[in-house]
C-alpha cells in the first residue's frame, strides 16, 4: 500500500456535493479515496500522452 500524507485542498461546492453523492451510491468509501482514486487515474492517462 502506498503511504500517505495528510494535506488539505479547497474544492468548489459542486465537486464536493458530487464526491458525496459518489460516496453515498458507494462508488468510493470517503473523500480522500475519491480524490486519491481521481487523482491517480489522471494521472494515468497523462503518462500514455
Amino acid at each position: 500500500m502506498r503511504r500517505k500524507k495528510l494535506v488539505t485542498v479547497t474544492l468548489s461546492q459542486e465537486v464536493l456535493d458530487w464526491i458525496d453523492k459518489q460516496i453515498k451510491n458507494r462508488t468510493f468509501a470517503s473523500r480522500s479515496h475519491a480524490i486519491d482514486y481521481i487523482v491517480a487515474k489522471f494521472m494515468e492517462e497523462k503518462v500514455k500522452e
